[in-house]
């Protein structure tokens, strides 16, 4: 069961998601959970938006939950080329577990695939090491002998406080991983 604290990162990954659509201000938005979030535009078209926040590791997933939010959290940091494979690992294994989950067919029946957004919150997932993230990820996606099934586009949503690389499709936090093919 989420936490308050991933809760409230659900909703800051959404609003950021929510920057980028035009005319979201006559939008009619909620949060069904299942999924995260559904969007109804004024033209008819929905969209559905799922968040899944993804860790490192286990204590600093407990680190991080088990806190009030707004705290800060002890670090968990090593040399960040160690963490780097990790994190593609994590990312891809994430979209292929959520893209697998059977309790998506329904919304994409019915409103067409939905965007997938990647909660991260992690020290080590800054800068360069993100770029090196970001496209990794990004091409590991692309090479997939198939197309995800419920998503259309996958991004991954970084902790606000991170440094953020400048060549990347970028948008408040917000990363654009994969578009579906």
């Amino acid at each position: 069961m989420p936490t308050n604290y991933t809760k409230a990162y659900e909703k800051i990954a959404i609003q950021a998601y929510c920057k980028t659509i035009p005319d979201i201000d006559d939008a009619k938005i909620t949060f069904p959970d299942p999924p995260d979030c559904l969007i109804e535009l004024k033209t008819g078209d929905t969209t559905w938006i799922e968040v899944s926040s993804i860790y490192r590791s286990t204590e600093l997933a407990k680190n991080l939950n088990s806190r009030p939010i707004g705290e800060v959290h002890t670090e968990f940091l090593g040399p960040n080329c160690q963490h780097r494979g990790k994190h593609v690992s994590m990312i891809f294994d994430a979209v292929q577990k959520k893209d697998g989950k059977a309790n998506y067919t329904e919304f994409t029946q019915k409103y067409g695939p939905g965007i997938l957004i990647l909660y991260i919150d992690d020290p080590v997932a800054s800068g360069d090491d993100l770029h090196i993230i970001i496209q990794t990820t990004s091409q590991k996606l692309k090479n997939q002998k198939t197309c995800l099934n419920n998503f259309h586009s996958v991004f991954l949503y970084v902790c606000p406080t991170a440094t953020y690389p400048s060549d990347t499709t970028f948008i408040e936090g917000l990363f654009l991983i994969s578009a579906t093919c």
